[in-house]
Protein backbone atom coordinates (compact mmCIF):
# COMPACT_ATOMS: atom_id res chain seq x y z
CA UNK A 1 0.00 0.00 0.00
CA UNK A 2 1.67 3.51 -1.12
CA UNK A 3 1.50 6.62 1.23
CA UNK A 4 1.17 8.69 -1.71
CA UNK A 5 -1.94 9.89 -3.48
CA UNK A 6 -2.85 11.78 -6.78
CA UNK A 7 -5.06 14.74 -6.28
CA UNK A 8 -6.98 16.49 -9.55
CA UNK A 9 -6.88 20.06 -8.81
CA UNK A 10 -9.61 21.98 -10.97
CA UNK A 11 -9.92 26.07 -10.90
CA UNK A 12 -8.83 29.19 -12.57
CA UNK A 13 -5.48 28.86 -12.78
CA UNK A 14 -5.17 31.77 -9.83
CA UNK A 15 -6.82 29.46 -7.82
CA UNK A 16 -5.14 25.91 -8.95
CA UNK A 17 -1.65 27.85 -7.99
CA UNK A 18 -3.10 28.98 -4.75
CA UNK A 19 -4.61 25.45 -3.55
CA UNK A 20 -1.00 23.81 -4.48
CA UNK A 21 1.04 26.00 -2.51
CA UNK A 22 -1.15 25.59 -0.07
CA UNK A 23 -0.97 21.45 -0.44
CA UNK A 24 2.94 22.12 -0.10
CA UNK A 25 2.34 23.79 3.11
CA UNK A 26 1.36 20.16 4.63
CA UNK A 27 2.29 17.73 2.66
CA UNK A 28 4.91 16.61 0.69
CA UNK A 29 3.61 17.43 -3.37
CA UNK A 30 5.37 16.74 -6.50
CA UNK A 31 3.82 18.70 -9.41
CA UNK A 32 5.60 18.97 -12.53
CA UNK A 33 4.12 22.84 -13.32
CA UNK A 34 1.97 21.76 -16.49
CA UNK A 35 -2.09 22.52 -16.68
CA UNK A 36 -4.46 21.22 -19.23
CA UNK A 37 -8.10 22.65 -20.25
CA UNK A 38 -10.46 21.32 -18.13
CA UNK A 39 -13.22 19.26 -19.33
CA UNK A 40 -15.51 18.89 -16.30
CA UNK A 41 -15.79 22.69 -16.64
CA UNK A 42 -14.33 26.24 -17.12
CA UNK A 43 -10.63 26.95 -16.17
CA UNK A 44 -7.74 24.29 -15.81
CA UNK A 45 -7.06 21.50 -13.96
CA UNK A 46 -3.95 20.01 -12.51
CA UNK A 47 -2.42 16.62 -11.85
CA UNK A 48 -0.21 16.08 -8.75
CA UNK A 49 1.23 13.29 -6.17
CA UNK A 50 0.99 14.21 -2.82
CA UNK A 51 2.04 12.39 0.42
CA UNK A 52 2.77 12.42 4.14
CA UNK A 53 6.28 14.54 4.84
CA UNK A 54 8.94 12.12 6.18
CA UNK A 55 9.09 14.25 9.22
CA UNK A 56 7.65 17.46 10.94
CA UNK A 57 8.65 20.62 8.50
CA UNK A 58 10.92 22.96 11.71
CA UNK A 59 9.37 25.88 12.61
CA UNK A 60 10.38 29.29 11.86
CA UNK A 61 12.35 31.20 14.05
CA UNK A 62 10.80 33.78 15.84
CA UNK A 63 13.89 35.84 17.45
CA UNK A 64 12.92 39.24 17.56
CA UNK A 65 16.29 39.64 16.87
CA UNK A 66 16.20 38.24 13.72
CA UNK A 67 12.90 39.71 13.04
CA UNK A 68 11.87 43.14 14.78
CA UNK A 69 8.61 44.27 15.08
CA UNK A 70 8.32 47.43 13.08
CA UNK A 71 8.39 49.70 16.27
CA UNK A 72 11.32 48.25 17.39
CA UNK A 73 13.06 48.75 13.51
CA UNK A 74 11.63 52.01 13.44
CA UNK A 75 13.08 53.02 16.97
CA UNK A 76 16.28 51.47 14.92
CA UNK A 77 16.71 53.63 12.83
CA UNK A 78 15.96 56.78 15.05
CA UNK A 79 19.01 56.13 17.04
CA UNK A 80 20.77 55.89 13.97
CA UNK A 81 19.37 59.09 13.31
CA UNK A 82 18.09 57.82 9.52
CA UNK A 83 14.84 59.53 9.87
CA UNK A 84 13.90 58.17 6.10
CA UNK A 85 14.52 54.57 7.31
CA UNK A 86 11.92 55.08 10.25
CA UNK A 87 9.64 57.07 8.32
CA UNK A 88 9.86 53.78 5.50
CA UNK A 89 9.27 50.99 8.15
CA UNK A 90 6.30 52.65 9.81
CA UNK A 91 4.63 53.40 6.73
CA UNK A 92 5.62 50.12 4.87
CA UNK A 93 4.26 48.15 8.10
CA UNK A 94 0.54 50.97 7.82
CA UNK A 95 0.25 49.64 4.14
CA UNK A 96 0.73 45.98 4.95
CA UNK A 97 -1.96 45.98 7.84
CA UNK A 98 -4.75 47.75 5.37
CA UNK A 99 -3.89 45.43 2.58
CA UNK A 100 -4.77 42.62 4.65
CA UNK A 101 -7.89 41.09 3.31
CA UNK A 102 -9.30 40.23 6.78
CA UNK A 103 -8.54 44.50 8.01
CA UNK A 104 -9.85 45.82 10.14
CA UNK A 105 -10.43 44.07 13.04
CA UNK A 106 -14.05 43.07 13.77
CA UNK A 107 -16.13 42.43 16.69
CA UNK A 108 -15.88 38.96 18.00
CA UNK A 109 -12.56 38.43 16.13
CA UNK A 110 -9.52 36.44 18.63
CA UNK A 111 -6.26 38.25 18.38
CA UNK A 112 -3.37 36.35 20.26
CA UNK A 113 0.34 37.50 19.93
CA UNK A 114 3.31 35.62 21.66
CA UNK A 115 6.93 36.77 21.95
CA UNK A 116 10.20 34.99 22.69
CA UNK A 117 11.98 36.70 26.11
CA UNK A 118 15.63 36.86 26.51
CA UNK A 119 15.68 34.17 29.21
CA UNK A 120 13.98 31.61 26.50
CA UNK A 121 10.52 31.38 27.89
CA UNK A 122 7.35 33.09 26.11
CA UNK A 123 5.05 36.45 26.58
CA UNK A 124 1.95 36.79 24.56
CA UNK A 125 -1.97 38.13 25.26
CA UNK A 126 -5.22 36.66 24.06
CA UNK A 127 -7.64 39.29 23.40
CA UNK A 128 -11.25 39.40 21.90
CA UNK A 129 -12.36 42.43 20.13
CA UNK A 130 -15.78 44.10 21.22
CA UNK A 131 -18.40 46.55 19.81
CA UNK A 132 -18.53 49.81 21.06
CA UNK A 133 -19.07 52.33 18.91
CA UNK A 134 -17.85 55.35 21.24
CA UNK A 135 -14.64 54.40 20.81
CA UNK A 136 -13.66 53.75 18.09
CA UNK A 137 -9.68 53.13 17.11
CA UNK A 138 -7.37 52.72 13.68
CA UNK A 139 -7.57 49.15 13.96
CA UNK A 140 -11.24 48.47 13.92
CA UNK A 141 -13.02 47.15 17.03
CA UNK A 142 -11.71 47.42 20.05
CA UNK A 143 -9.85 44.44 21.93
CA UNK A 144 -10.21 43.43 25.68
CA UNK A 145 -7.48 41.54 27.26
CA UNK A 146 -9.19 37.95 28.16
CA UNK A 147 -5.70 36.27 29.19
CA UNK A 148 -2.10 36.88 29.85
CA UNK A 149 1.26 35.34 30.05
CA UNK A 150 2.97 35.91 33.59
CA UNK A 151 6.14 37.90 33.10
CA UNK A 152 8.12 40.13 35.26
CA UNK A 153 8.24 43.33 34.65
CA UNK A 154 10.47 46.41 33.63
CA UNK A 155 11.88 47.81 36.40
CA UNK A 156 11.11 44.85 38.94
CA UNK A 157 14.70 43.74 39.44
CA UNK A 158 15.97 47.54 40.29
CA UNK A 159 18.51 47.68 43.26
CA UNK A 160 18.02 49.10 46.58
CA UNK A 161 20.87 51.88 45.75
CA UNK A 162 18.89 52.44 42.35
CA UNK A 163 15.38 53.19 44.17
CA UNK A 164 17.11 55.02 46.82
CA UNK A 165 18.02 57.68 44.32
CA UNK A 166 14.03 58.29 43.58
CA UNK A 167 12.82 61.64 45.58
CA UNK A 168 10.44 60.65 48.00
CA UNK A 169 7.87 63.32 47.06
CA UNK A 170 6.60 63.05 43.37
CA UNK A 171 3.09 64.31 44.08
CA UNK A 172 3.74 68.27 43.82
CA UNK A 173 0.79 69.04 42.04
CA UNK A 174 -1.92 66.87 44.81
CA UNK A 175 -3.48 69.77 45.65
CA UNK A 176 -4.78 70.04 41.44
CA UNK A 177 -7.64 68.20 40.37
CA UNK A 178 -6.90 65.59 38.36
CA UNK A 179 -8.52 65.39 35.18
CA UNK A 180 -11.36 62.44 34.64
CA UNK A 181 -9.54 59.20 32.56
CA UNK A 182 -12.06 57.17 30.59
CA UNK A 183 -11.61 53.82 31.93
CA UNK A 184 -11.70 52.17 28.80
CA UNK A 185 -8.55 53.78 28.38
CA UNK A 186 -7.09 51.24 30.24
CA UNK A 187 -9.81 48.01 29.29
CA UNK A 188 -9.53 48.41 25.61
CA UNK A 189 -6.16 48.45 22.89
CA UNK A 190 -6.32 49.47 19.27
CA UNK A 191 -5.05 46.54 17.41
CA UNK A 192 -3.26 48.90 15.13
CA UNK A 193 -0.95 49.36 18.50
CA UNK A 194 -0.78 45.46 18.72
CA UNK A 195 0.32 45.14 14.85
CA UNK A 196 3.07 47.29 15.39
CA UNK A 197 4.16 46.69 18.92
CA UNK A 198 4.50 42.48 18.39
CA UNK A 199 4.83 42.86 14.70
CA UNK A 200 3.07 40.72 11.66
CA UNK A 201 4.87 37.17 11.93
CA UNK A 202 4.09 36.91 15.98
CA UNK A 203 -0.05 37.70 15.69
CA UNK A 204 -2.72 34.97 15.20
CA UNK A 205 -6.51 36.41 14.27
CA UNK A 206 -9.18 34.12 14.28
CA UNK A 207 -12.42 35.04 12.82
CA UNK A 208 -15.36 32.96 12.97
CA UNK A 209 -13.59 29.91 14.43
CA UNK A 210 -11.31 30.39 11.33
CA UNK A 211 -7.36 31.00 11.60
CA UNK A 212 -7.08 34.53 8.74
CA UNK A 213 -3.47 34.97 9.67
CA UNK A 214 -0.72 34.55 11.46
CA UNK A 215 0.31 30.90 13.07
CA UNK A 216 -0.14 29.06 16.54
CA UNK A 217 3.21 29.07 18.27
CA UNK A 218 3.08 25.82 20.72
CA UNK A 219 4.38 26.21 24.31
CA UNK A 220 4.13 25.34 27.89
CA UNK A 221 1.36 26.73 29.93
Amino acid sequence: MTDRADIRVMGTPEVVTATIERLGTVLDVSYDGNVRPNRHGDGVRAHLNAGLPTAAPAEPADDPADDPSPRAAAEDAKARRDLPGELDTLMAADRKLRDQPWFPIQPGDVVCWSIAMPDGGRHGETLVAVEDEDWPTEGGAPLRKVSETPYETIGAGASDEDQADEPDDLDDDADEPAEPVDPRVCEFQDFYDVWFEAGPSRIAVIRHGQLVHGRFVRGTL
